[in-house]
């Protein structure tokens, strides 16, 4: 386990701080939305496609039936 704990302690280190000077360079200030999640209602609703959901949906799941029914089919 050495070298690997040692590559997430070094990596992650520099995979974060690139990331954080990203963020600084590219932030624009703005209001928060969720206008992609507003889209994919609109289109499931245009395509007529149910969503059989009980709970709030946050973020769409943008996995598709077929994925969903071979998932049925697998045995563990």
């Amino acid at each position: 386990m050495g070298n690997s704990l040692l590559d997430v302690c070094v990596f992650g280190r520099i995979a974060g701080r690139e990331a954080a000077a990203y963020a600084r360079e590219k932030y624009q200030p703005g209001r928060p939305h969720l206008d992609h999640v507003r889209a994919y209602e609109r289109e499931r609703r245009a395509a007529g496609v149910g969503d059989g959901r009980t709970s709030p949906m946050l973020l769409p799941d943008y996995v598709s039936q077929q994925v969903k029914d071979k998932r049925l089919e697998i045995k563990w």
